[in-house]
């Protein structure tokens, strides 16, 4: 519920659902992330005190033929790959420099998806 209230950009909802902060959906995403991910600044406010510097706690899984890791990306490093400045500023704070599981920063993936 939280989540989705996050993704919806439902403020009052996701109010109501922050009792399920710090749970993860089946990849191993937080709402905090979800809320990075999709520039949600208002759900990045109301999660980053509970839920920053959190990791995806995921293994590889594959897509087509491709093998891909969400291990160890924090809510940052979506932020940056999706481009959303307002939400790399905010979380910038707490989370740079953290690594995911193959040792990129949040910097190495905005580079990587042409956003530097």
């Amino acid at each position: 519920d939280l989540m989705l209230a996050v993704i919806n950009r439902n403020a009052f909802d996701t109010f109501c659902y922050l009792r399920q902060a710090r749970l993860r959906n089946i990849l191993g995403m937080t709402a905090l992330m979800m809320a990075a991910k999709h520039g949600n600044q208002q759900a990045i406010e109301d999660l980053i005190d509970v839920e920053g510097c959190m990791q995806v706690d995921q293994q590889d899984w594959m897509v087509g033929e491709e093998s891909t890791s969400l291990a160890g990306k924090t809510a940052l490093m979506f932020a940056a790959e999706s481009g959303h400045l307002s939400a790399v500023a905010r979380l910038s704070s707490i989370e740079a420099g953290m690594v995911d599981k193959i040792g990129e920063t949040a910097l190495m993936k905005a580079t990587t998806m042409n956003h530097i």
